[in-house]
């Protein structure tokens, strides 16, 4: 499988298309992300290595991943690479929170603000690094009342270890879900 970005067509698009910020400090994006779903995983740890270092090498400067690709894996695997090769101050960092961590833990799982603070400092550790730059609900969780999730995040972002927040897997009429104002204080929302 050929993961490869081609240098000079990447180049001409990404001039083309501009650059974006994500939150207030302008950290500046180009509107590409190089998701890390399967690294670890499917990809093997050395191959997902060059991936991502010829796609920093293109510009490409977002990466995303979650808590439960691999149960873990892609994280480790994306903070080894950073840690390799040094280039995490220069990188959006993005992973996610919802899914289940532990099949014996009933509560190792959705949007409770245990769950999302636990894995918060799982990823962490997982990514090497101190803080995350976008962190994201993965799915809407109708379970848990939605002002206990924000508060966690509130606190996340608080104690530095979350820059901005944002929500993934939320469909259109999310408005009918409870979420409406979990997508007010966000700063990025990714459809199912």
């Amino acid at each position: 499988m050929n993961h490869s970005v081609k240098d000079s067509s990447f180049n001409s698009r990404r001039k083309s298309y501009g650059v974006s910020s994500v939150g207030t400090n302008r950290r500046s994006s180009y509107p590409f992300v190089l998701g890390c779903l399967t690294f670890g995983w499917t990809t093997p740890q050395e191959e997902a290595f060059a991936i991502v270092d010829r796609a920093l090498d293109a510009g490409v400067n977002f990466l995303d991943t979650a808590n439960t690709y691999g149960r873990g894996t892609s994280e480790e695997v994306t903070g080894q690479n950073l840690k390799r090769n040094g280039k995490r101050q220069q990188v959006v960092l993005a992973t996610k929170v919802h899914g289940r961590m532990n099949d014996d833990d009933p509560n190792a799982a959705g949007n409770s603000r245990r769950h999302t603070i636990e894995q918060c400092e799982a990823s962490l550790h997982r990514l090497q690094t101190d803080y995350i730059d976008l962190y994201q609900i993965h799915r809407p969780c109708p379970d848990i009342p939605i002002d206990e999730t924000l508060r966690a995040l509130d606190d996340l972002i608080r104690a530095g270890k979350v820059r901005y927040i944002g929500i993934d897997g939320v469909a259109v009429g999310f408005q009918r879900t409870g979420v409406k104002s979990l997508y007010l204080r966000t700063t990025a929302v990714q459809p199912p």
